[in-house]
């Protein structure tokens, strides 16, 4: 398991409630995850909020991972 810090670049809207999120994750991407696994994003490093999301990886870019995301 790797545990880092992502650095957000990009959230841009794609459609009516659909938004691609691009962040750069060096030590992820170093081990070559491929679109179609999934990450597990914690969207802060404390207990008030100590469920993580799973995502899925929609796309690779040198060091950036990109996912699609849904708000309901």
């Amino acid at each position: 398991m790797i545990i880092e810090k992502g650095t957000i670049q990009s959230n841009e809207k794609i459609a009516d409630g659909l938004f691609m999120m691009t962040f750069v994750a060096e030590k992820i991407t170093e081990k070559c995850p491929m679109p179609g696994q999934f990450l597990n994003i914690a969207v802060l490093d404390s207990w008030l909020y100590p469920l993580r999301r799973p995502m899925s990886i929609a796309g690779l870019d040198d060091n950036q991972i990109k996912i699609i995301y849904k708000i309901f």
